[in-house]
């Protein structure tokens, strides 16, 4: 299991949880915003390709509206 830490919540997951699975369990609004994994952004592209490890570190930025 690895210890890592999502919008400022740890949470445990299995080794080897790709990026893409987490955010997905989690219901977050990935594709609507940036995501960054230990302070480096993510492509869309490359969420099914990133393999989380303990102590890792997401961020999930979304764009504010308002006026």
């Amino acid at each position: 299991m690895a210890k890592v830490m999502l919008n400022g919540e740890i949470l445990t997951v299995p080794n080897r949880t790709r990026l893409i699975d987490l955010l997905r369990s989690q219901d977050e609004p990935y594709e609507a915003g940036l995501v960054e994994l230990n302070k480096t952004l993510v492509r869309k592209q490359d969420l099914a390709q990133a393999v989380l490890v303990d102590g890792d570190e997401i961020e999930v930025i979304l764009p504010a509206f308002g006026g």
